[in-house]
């Protein structure tokens, strides 16, 4: 006859720290997603510098962490007039018809190409789109500090664990 027993309290000595979890565990994701925000925007703000016109852009991105949604979101707020100028830049437009000449001449002449052409270029055809969010998120930069968050969150959710919600020093 085989007889297999198990001593139940070294079970209940694991798990039993996982009763308090519902504590512990938003508090580590909501550390890290804070973190990361943190390390995501420089990278992003990077990407935008080859479109820098007058930094506005680049300078408004940010981060925003909805711990209820657990969500992080991360991108430009900056406006050209009523529009989302994170979203022209990604997107580009159709022909702009009311363009205002000063600010492309303005533009025109950082690029060096003739405020004319770009202006009738813009007027006629739109803005061409710059795919930065894609680009962001294909750096090899995005994708460490995405990695290193997660490695980060499941260190410290397993060490608490076993630990009854500390982390042991």
């Amino acid at each position: 006859m085989i007889q297999i027993e198990i001593d139940a309290s070294e079970v209940i000595n694991v798990i039993s720290p996982m009763r308090t979890a519902a504590t512990w565990v938003p508090q580590t994701i909501h550390k890290e997603m804070r973190r990361l925000g943190k390390r995501l925007v420089p990278i992003m703000r990077d990407q935008l510098k080859p479109h820098r016109y007058t930094g506005t852009l680049e300078e408004s991105v940010g981060d925003e962490y909805d711990e209820g949604k657990l969500e992080l979101v991360i991108g430009p707020d900056a406006k050209r007039g009523r529009y989302s100028a994170g979203r022209i830049l990604q997107e580009g437009t159709g022909p702009i018809t009311g363009v205002p000449w000063r600010p492309i001449a303005r533009w025109a002449g950082t690029k060096g190409i003739s405020s004319r052409g770009a202006y009738l270029a813009i007027r006629n055809k739109g803005v061409k789109a710059h795919p930065y969010l894609a680009e962001t998120i294909r750096r090899a930069d995005f994708g460490k500090a995405i990695e290193d968050a997660a490695t980060a969150m499941a260190v410290e959710l397993s060490v608490k664990a076993i630990s009854g919600g500390r982390v042991l020093t």
